[in-house]
């Protein structure tokens, strides 16, 4: 990336090393939603989770969307979970669904 994009690498490199590895790896971490997660008040999350994954999807793996919902399970979240059948990830909604469940909580509440 260097020798292709001198000015640009030089300008991400200052980025990241002015707080040294320390800061780098707090960076990291603020990444990952999966260090947000918990059932902890002080750590407010959204009350309902909808996640539809594509079972063709090329942009990630199926497993990163289950561990998310199973973090989100096992943190006493209620997570609408489904792997939608030889969709990609753009498209793994069947049409209408989304709404049909935000009604099912609005009913609920």
């Amino acid at each position: 990336m260097r020798s292709a994009f001198p000015e640009e690498a030089a300008r991400y490199e200052a980025a990241f090393d002015v707080g040294g590895d320390r800061e780098l790896a707090q960076r990291i971490a603020l990444l990952n939603p999966l260090n947000f997660i918990s059932a902890h008040a002080e750590n407010p999350q959204a009350q309902h989770y909808r996640i539809r994954v594509g079972a063709s999807d090329a942009d990630t793996s199926l497993s990163v969307s289950m561990t998310l919902a199973v973090k989100l399970q096992n943190a006493g979240h209620p997570v609408d979970y489904a792997l939608v059948w030889d969709q990609p990830h753009s498209e793994a909604d069947y049409p209408g669904e989304v709404l049909e469940w935000i009604d099912s909580i609005c009913a609920g509440a």
